[in-house]
């Protein structure tokens, strides 16, 4: 996902907490790696449609643990 945004010029940070909730949401579905990756995939889905119209406006997007569950990052 980092790549994907650079090709944008847009720097992905993904929070300690957030992904401490992503391994937790993981876990708790009994998931393991793969449920890690469905995870990411579904939250980033919306977030990376966006990337075209975001890059003109922001150079940072910064997933939180609260973007784990609403989608909505927080660009600078």
């Amino acid at each position: 996902y980092e790549n994907i945004f650079a090709l944008h010029g847009i720097e992905l940070v993904v929070e300690d907490a957030a992904m401490r909730e992503i391994a937790r949401l993981a876990h708790e579905r009994m998931m393991g790696a793969r449920g890690l990756r469905s995870i990411m995939q579904e939250m980033m889905q919306d977030i990376m449609y966006t990337l075209p119209q975001i890059s003109t406006r922001s150079k940072t997007c910064t997933v939180t643990q609260d973007t784990v569950y609403s989608g909505i990052p927080v660009y600078s």
